[in-house]
């Protein structure tokens, strides 16, 4: 016991450096009252919001059984977690079943394990034409981070196969699940190997469905464990609480978020091939075969995969023009865009027109800007009562991220009719622009904000129905840009293409394709007035 007290005194430093990446709000609270706690750590297997999301109900199950605080703790890497059950700063852990060697040298012992075996899913998208391992050969394959369990079961996959990394296939590694499975469903990687209820939270998070081209070899799951220093009335009652979770409706509500039904007892004996099973796998290769070309990175005005496919045809035209291939990346949110902005991990950009100045600032120069107004309508059902902007008063209004354009402007115009946003009308920000309209056609929500661009996008069905209330007025359209590190000559090469479309039938169909409409150059004098608090301006 003055061994493991000595060792917290030490890893002091350790601790707070963990704790940052943690999601919990208790961080700043003394040490003092952290020692009346029992720290409950997840490996990082889902993002951290997700971790929370999904594990904060049974941080709070713990707490109930052992009537004293249980603390959710995560953190930002792999390795990170691990040095931290070596260093035993958790009480309670979930861990991968590679972890378990470590979880086991350093004093921690079985609770339960998930109750069914661990399989490595290779997804793919439902139109890739891949029937096996195999097919998947001149492709990228997705992968969580190095040290993740479902990563080592696919190396392993993939050598088995015959499929040499940098050489057969690509590798590139992401830092969750959730962004490996994202890569592959807008069409960036060829498949993701991962588990099957990661698997189900992406697919109902995305609305989406990815098929699995391939299962590995099954291994014991990820298990839960608790330090040997916990009482054994406290390991006991955890045990009793976990593996007893799906007998009851409340128990089956803790867990509801994992995906899984059921937990049963785990023994030492379930996880004795994990050191063999360790020695056999190929060791990890770092990022191989980098992507050569140029990237265009566009902001997530849809969902990732409608957006994809709607933007097909325009890499294969930027690449003509540049003589060379373009690769189309997007992202989940407006605010992970504008993070890959300010880092300049795009060389070319289709930015909304609040970005002007951002991409500016951060190195991109302005090729050409979309002809006309960019503009907000606020649309309802054509048989809704609804005759105005201020009958919208007391009603829910959907719109999508409030970093889009679209809803800035549409909460200045609620504004300007005199009705407060959040207090006078219930917002609801939706991922994208098509989900807002979705909510607005399942009875919902009383009106949708978005643009009269997305009548083109969409099936007509999903537009069915609907009535323009309002339209705000126009500020200036998206805007293509190119990162400066591009060669003047790429610039002018890309500047000319995109600037020409409206001017021939091959360009014309591109642009009736992808629902853009003409492309003209730019003033930045045009983007002068949209600052921080253009929508608070009257």
């Amino acid at each position: 016991m003055q061994r493991l007290l000595a060792g917290r005194v030490m890893l002091l430093p350790l601790v707070l450096v963990s704790l940052s990446y943690m999601p919990s709000t208790a961080a700043d609270e003394p040490a003092a009252k952290a020692s009346t706690s029992y720290w409950f750590g997840v490996f990082p297997y889902l993002s951290l919001q997700r971790i929370r999301d999904v594990y904060g109900p049974i941080g709070a199950d713990f707490s109930r059984v052992l009537a004293r605080e249980v603390r959710l703790r995560t953190t930002s890497s792999f390795s990170r977690f691990t040095h931290n059950l070596e260093h035993e700063l958790y009480d309670i852990a979930l861990i991968q079943p590679f972890d378990y060697p470590v979880a086991h040298e350093h004093g921690y012992v079985p609770l339960a394990r998930v109750d069914e075996p661990l399989l490595t899913y290779f997804v793919v998208r439902a139109d890739n034409p891949a029937a096996r391992l195999e097919d998947l050969r001149g492709g990228k394959i997705a992968l969580p981070p190095p040290p993740a369990a479902t990563t080592r079961m696919g190396l392993l996959a993939l050598d088995e196969a015959g499929l040499v990394p940098g050489d057969d296939v690509q590798i590139q590694y992401f830092r969750s699940h959730d962004a490996c499975m994202q890569d592959v469903l807008i069409g960036a990687g060829s498949a993701c190997a991962t588990g099957r209820a990661a698997v189900a939270m992406f697919e109902q998070r995305m609305q989406t469905r990815l098929r699995v081209l391939f299962k590995t070899a099954a291994l014991p799951h990820m298990v839960f464990v608790a330090h040997e220093r916990l009482p054994a009335q406290d390991r006991k009652a955890l045990h009793e609480a976990i593996t007893s979770w799906h007998t009851t409706s409340a128990g089956r509500a803790v867990i509801g978020g994992t995906r899984f039904e059921k937990y049963t007892s785990a023994t030492a004996a379930d996880y004795a091939a994990m050191s063999r099973y360790a020695a056999q796998s190929p060791a990890p290769p770092a990022n191989v075969a980098p992507r050569e070309g140029l990237v265009l990175g566009v902001f997530p005005y849809l969902a990732p995969k409608r957006l994809s496919d709607r933007l097909a045809p325009l890499p294969k035209a930027l690449g003509a023009a540049a003589r060379g291939p373009v690769h189309l990346r997007t992202t989940l949110s407006y605010a992970k865009f504008m993070d890959q902005l300010r880092a300049g991990r795009y060389d070319l950009v289709v930015v909304q027109p609040f970005d002007f100045e951002l991409a500016v600032k951060h190195g991109y120069v302005p090729l050409a800007r979309m002809q006309g107004g960019l503009q907000a309508v606020f649309y309802v059902a054509e048989n809704s009562p609804l005759q105005a902007l201020p009958d919208l008063k007391g009603k829910t209004v959907a719109m999508p991220p409030a970093e889009a354009a679209v809803s800035r402007m549409a909460c200045k115009a609620l504004r300007s009719a005199g009705l407060a946003p959040a207090r006078d009308v219930e917002i609801r920000y939706r991922r994208s622009h098509d989900s807002c309209l979705q909510r607005l056609q399942a009875g919902a929500v009383s009106a949708c904000v978005t643009t009269p661009v997305l009548r083109r996008v969409l099936a007509p069905e999903e537009t069915a129905g609907l009535r323009e209330l309002t339209r705000t007025p126009a500020i200036p359209h998206v805007v293509f840009a190119a990162h400066g590190r591009l060669s003047p000559a790429i610039q002018a090469a890309i500047e000319q293409a995109v600037l020409s479309w409206a001017h021939t039938r091959d360009g014309r169909e591109l642009l009736r394709t992808i629902g853009f409409d003409d492309f003209v150059p730019v003033d930045p004098a045009d983007y002068a007035s949209l600052g921080g608090d253009w929508e608070h301006s009257f």
